[in-house]
């Protein structure tokens, strides 16, 4: 029989942290931290690459906003009225914040991660659809109708658009997927080598990166310019540098009882993505937003050295000035009004209308949209099941939350409260 003859235990500091920076341009991973602490074991835990937490947050932009966008079913300026909602199959997503906003758009809602905004979205742009677009993403962590202990699970839900996946992500997995926004909708694999040779010089191994399409550049380049205002402004300020320039774009993430806090964000060099919690997961403040400090300290000192550029901006796109209130072309009224700002479109899909006033009769939003829609986006015949009598914190009135038949919500994922 075996004997042991000496052990040893090695006590890991917690919490625990994992981040991960990739030059985007070629898929290359320039620098990975699997955890705190001194290395003492050899193929010990790397926690950038081998554990599977719950991404929250970070996962609206990837689910829900992208497809959205590229499949021109939305724009930066659609309304959605962020009201108490119902999405198919029972699955009922609560903001982090009190109360409701009413009509906001898209980009508030990437800015401020309101959860029911992402929400609404998804379903309007199809869950099926959004599914597709997360495995595009290199994404291969998800679920659809497999068995675990008995029961079947499947990630083709609602509460994916908040994070709520059955078994996490890798932040290598995660941080890959931004890092095709930031590589203008085209998706590099992570590589950790380019090649092997031999003695001669021969290549043994060839890992050159194959691109693939996933966006469109002017889809990407539009999150990149909503991205922006998160750490500008939004609920990703703590990540932005103390002394460059160098602009950001990125978005946070927070799970149920802040157990997993993630920040991805990149800059038109480098995307990284980091990751704090415990190893067994627990309750954290996130009010310090140690992640995000931590994030901005390391990427700001790579790039000290760098010279200044901004995001790449293709062509076929239009700007115009719409009304923030209604998400229609400005009108000489909300100008001097101060709800008129300039937005980014791709070409041909900017509105059409000018606002008329800022009552909510004239708002064209997701919600009409989504009355008639399937999880695959197709015309179907239904009633909206909740009256128009819910009132927000800042409008006085909100459209009815629209309620669709949803085939593939019977099996709903475990919802999260991403911040």
């Amino acid at each position: 029989d075996d004997k042991i003859i000496a052990e040893k235990t090695v006590e890991m500091p917690q919490p625990q942290s994992a981040m991960i920076i990739i030059d985007f341009h070629n898929g290359e991973v320039k620098a990975i931290m699997g955890g705190r602490g001194e290395k003492s074991l050899n193929l010990s835990l790397n926690r950038a690459v081998d554990s599977m937490r719950q991404p929250g947050s970070v996962f609206k932009i990837l689910a829900s906003y992208a497809p959205a966008i590229d499949l021109k079913k939305a724009t930066a300026a659609t309304i959605i009225v962020d009201a108490p909602y119902t999405a198919p199959g029972g699955y009922k997503p609560k903001n982090y914040y009190s109360g409701y906003r009413g009509p906001s758009t898209i980009r508030d809602g990437i800015r401020d991660s309101m959860n029911i905004l992402a929400v609404k979205n998804m379903i309007n742009t199809g869950v099926a659809n959004c599914f597709d677009y997360l495995l595009k993403f290199g994404l291969t962590t998800l679920v659809d109708g497999e068995e675990i202990n008995g029961k079947i699970y499947s990630d083709k839900v609602a509460s994916t658009a908040l994070g709520g996946i059955t078994k996490g992500v890798t932040q290598l997995e995660v941080t890959a997927a931004y890092a095709t926004i930031a590589n203008l909708g085209e998706y590099n694999r992570p590589i950790f080598y380019t090649k092997v040779l031999d003695h001669n010089n021969n290549i043994l191994l060839d890992n050159q990166p194959e691109p693939k399409k996933v966006l469109s550049p002017q889809t990407a380049y539009i999150l990149t310019d909503m991205m922006k205002d998160v750490v500008k402004k939004g609920t990703g300020t703590k990540a932005r540098f103390k002394k460059s320039k160098m602009p950001i774009s990125g978005k946070t993430g927070t799970t149920n009882d802040t157990k997993d806090l993630t920040f991805v964000g990149y800059t038109p060099y480098y995307a990284a993505g980091i990751w704090l919690g415990y190893d067994k997961p627990k309750t954290m403040r996130e009010d310090h937003g140690y992640h995000l400090k931590l994030w901005s300290s390391i990427m700001e000192e790579i790039h000290s050295s760098l010279e200044y550029k901004d995001f790449i901006k293709p062509s076929g796109l239009t700007s115009v000035s719409i009304c923030k209130k209604t998400g229609l072309l400005a009108s000489s009224m909300c100008k001097s009004s101060g709800t008129a700002v300039t937005e980014n479109f791709i070409a041909n899909t900017q509105p059409k209308k000018y606002c008329s006033s800022h009552a909510q009769k004239n708002i064209e939003n997701i919600d009409d949209k989504n009355k008639n829609k399937t999880d695959n986006g197709q015309e179907i015949q239904t009633e909206s099941k909740e009256p128009n009598t819910e009132k927000t914190a800042d409008k006085s009135k909100s459209e009815p939350a629209a309620t669709i038949d949803n085939s593939n919500s019977n099996i709903p994922a475990e919802p999260v409260m991403p911040d």
